[in-house]
């Protein structure tokens, strides 16, 4: 997916601060299907981390001989699900619309992803595996062991990645907001209301005279 979306790779340059146009290699991929397939990665990408924490929520806990936690089950079975439904939405209104207040909603769900996600990996952490551990004794079931270091690589990535779009997402969207960027064009030389899937953006060679990548 990430070769499709990155084919003919849009670049920002020196000229973008001239005539606001992003910048392609070539200029032949046009948005949508940079769109689609990044749309495309995300999706499967969640589905499999929830089938992932499903499985690894429903092991432990029978590991450990009680039953899951609703909240756990509810963040992998009800809230990953609506979060993807709500990208989607938001990935079609940006597409269908050139408006760049899409592109916040999209922001808004992955925060809320990463909350659900940030409760569940210090769950697996600071409670679950742990208590996993003592129960199984490391070194008894080999297959076991992998499990749960699957797990803590998991549980930590996601406290990372959460981390991650709190402290450099948070920020960049607050500056954005106060410039005004709910009221910005996505792609500045098409209206508002445009369908812009069909956009290809500018290639290098195109670019004003004395203007450098």
């Amino acid at each position: 997916f990430d070769l499709a979306r990155a084919l003919d790779l849009c670049f920002a340059t020196d000229a973008q601060l001239t005539d606001g146009a992003c910048r392609s290699t070539w200029g032949l991929v046009p948005l949508s299907v940079r769109a689609i397939t990044w749309w495309a990665r995300d999706m499967i990408m969640l589905a499999g981390l929830a089938y992932f924490l499903d499985f690894t929520v429903g092991w432990t806990h029978a590991v450990l001989g009680r039953s899951e936690p609703q909240a756990l089950r509810a963040i992998i079975r009800v809230a990953v699900p609506t979060v993807c439904v709500g990208m989607s939405v938001c990935a079609v209104g940006l597409i269908m619309t050139n408006r760049a207040l899409w592109i916040f909603g999209l922001v808004v769900w992955v925060m809320l992803l990463n909350l659900g996600t940030t409760f569940l990996g210090w769950q697996l952490l600071r409670d679950i595996l742990p208590q996993v551990r003592d129960r199984l004794k490391p070194g008894r079931c080999r297959e076991a062991d992998m499990l749960a270091l699957q797990a803590r690589i998991v549980a930590f990535g996601m406290l990372m990645l959460a981390a991650a779009v709190f402290l450099g997402f948070t920020p960049i969207c607050a500056l954005r907001l106060w410039d005004g960027a709910l009221h910005w064009r996505m792609i500045p030389w098409r209206g508002f209301g445009d369908y812009i899937g069909d956009t290809y953006f500018a290639a290098l060679g195109d670019m004003p005279e004395g203007i450098s990548p």
